[in-house]
């Protein structure tokens, strides 16, 4: 598989790895299954490196929420004060 041009090349580990997980994520959407991802040594990451892991799993969650809630998402009822 060659790699996708213009994808996940952004010289930032945060942002790479954002693209990476929401196009896994996407692509396991799509097919209706799940992902596991398993981390073996992350006490060797350094600091800039472990943030940015969770920076891509923060918004890989976060963007989760937002498609599951988007559609569904109901005006809450106002409320006499």
């Amino acid at each position: 598989m060659e790699a996708a041009e213009g994808f996940a090349d952004h010289a930032n580990l945060a942002l790479d790895l954002t693209d990476v997980l929401l196009a896994v994520g996407e692509a396991a959407d799509e097919r209706r299954r799940g992902v596991i991802l398993l981390f073996d040594e992350v006490q060797f990451l350094t600091r800039q490196q472990l943030e940015a892991l969770h920076e891509a799993l923060d918004k890989r969650a976060y963007m989760r929420a937002m498609a599951e809630i988007g559609p569904h998402a109901q005006k809450a009822p106002d409320v006499a004060a």
